[in-house]
């Protein structure tokens, strides 16, 4: 019995997460961007100081790696800027104004999101 309710958590999770992103997905698509970009440009938004690449991959709980790639594809696409040349450890990431209104956009979908969760 123990044993069936620790399966039927664990496909639920699954199938949970799945489904956010499925949902991120289909948001960033709108924009051209990938469901990893909403995670980054989220706690962007939240965070208006900015925040170092360390405190992302904290708060999005992503690989480094993964985070810095998505970071420089940002850059590129001009979502975001790096504040100062300090590398890539020590340097703050900003979001861009101009970009502002299509972020708000994705704190939307996201609160979507909450909203189906609770």
């Amino acid at each position: 019995m123990e044993e069936n309710r620790f399966v039927s958590f664990s496909v639920a999770i699954s199938k949970m997460n799945k489904s956010i992103t499925k949902l991120k997905t289909e948001g960033m698509n709108a924009f051209g961007l990938k469901a990893v970009h909403s995670m980054c440009l989220y706690v962007l938004l939240e965070h208006e100081k900015g925040l170092k690449l360390n405190d992302i991959v904290d708060l999005c709980d992503y690989d480094k790696a993964l985070v810095y790639r998505t970071l420089k594809e940002l850059i590129e696409l001009g979502y975001i800027v790096k504040g100062n040349n300090e590398g890539k450890y020590k340097s703050f990431y900003f979001l861009t104004e101009q970009v502002r209104p299509e972020i708000e956009y994705i704190r939307e979908v996201i609160a979507s999101l909450q909203n189906m969760i609770n």
